[in-house]
């Protein structure tokens, strides 16, 4: 009897979550390694496995469709692909639990970076219109006087 072979939809299902492991999880890992999409450089950038996206928690997954809305919202906040990079890639360099549970956990900065480039632009201060300060004038100490006053200190 013929072995069956898996539907179309355990293939596609095998080729996004890297199951399976056959020719199907070798091309998605080659896809990676050759092309990445950005959802498998946030993944990898997380510290989580950019194909299925298991973070090493007990068998935790992220970067699924909810995940992805927030990737969403953050280009809409006028990030560019790599400047999501560099935002997780700076948040997980302090971050020492491993990856998070969610792409949730990095909205915030990504709120801060929109923020901070949508900010008006720096201007120079204007001048307060006062002279600059001179700098001190140093004193001079002599010690042989301060003795003469104080003798109860030369002991």
């Amino acid at each position: 009897m013929p072995e069956k072979s898996p539907s179309n939809a355990n293939q596609n299902q095998n080729q996004i979550y890297g199951g399976g492991g056959g020719a199907s999880a070798r091309e998605a890992n080659l896809s990676v390694e050759t092309n990445p999409t950005h959802r498998e450089k946030l993944l990898a950038a997380m510290g989580a496995d950019p194909v299925s996206g298991m973070t090493g928690h007990g068998g935790r997954r992220i970067g699924r469709q909810e995940d992805m809305t927030h990737a969403a919202a953050w280009s809409e906040l006028g990030l560019s692909e790599a400047e999501q990079i560099t935002v997780v890639l700076e948040v997980m360099a302090s971050k020492r639990d491993g990856p998070p549970s969610s792409f949730k956990f990095f909205d915030r900065p990504m709120q801060r970076l929109a923020g901070t480039k949508s900010a008006a632009p720096l201007k120079p201060q204007a001048s307060s219109g006062r002279s600059a300060r001179p700098p001190p004038t140093q004193v001079k100490f002599d010690s042989t006087a301060f003795i003469k006053k104080h003798p109860e200190l030369d002991k």
